[in-house]
């Protein structure tokens, strides 16, 4: 099954751009390994490894002081992101997808669809 050319076992910055691009969203190009994009009104960075085995998707919020308390309550509830508060103490949510033994390009597609409801999820919750 791996060897099934339908089947990507890595993806490339520019591949991901163009996922990201059929699928409707503006991707723009930042450095070597990542990509950023609107999805409902909010900027998300979509981070290739160095592997190409490895996609993350970052977001993070500028707030007057979100809680811990809220970051965690979201986490108890949504299974598929994890969010924090990152140094600043701004909010956070990241989402990530593993390649490693292969994956359809529909696995891609829903995960991009995932990171679009979770992150506007998260940018309600707070």
């Amino acid at each position: 099954m791996r060897d099934d050319p339908k089947i990507l076992n890595s993806i490339t910055r520019d591949e991901l751009f163009d996922v990201l691009a059929r699928e409707g969203y503006v991707p723009e190009k930042r450095k070597e390994r990542s990509i950023s994009t609107k999805m409902n009104s909010t900027r998300v960075l979509f981070i290739v490894s160095e592997s190409q085995k490895n996609i993350q998707a970052y977001c993070y919020f500028r707030t007057d002081g979100t809680s811990l308390e809220t970051v965690n309550e979201f986490n108890k509830n949504m299974r598929f992101a994890k969010a924090y508060l990152d140094d600043d103490k701004d909010p956070a949510v990241e989402l990530d997808l593993d390649l490693d033994g292969g994956i359809t390009e529909d696995r891609l597609i829903d995960f991009i669809t995932t990171v679009r409801i979770l992150v506007t999820k998260f940018r309600e919750h707070i």
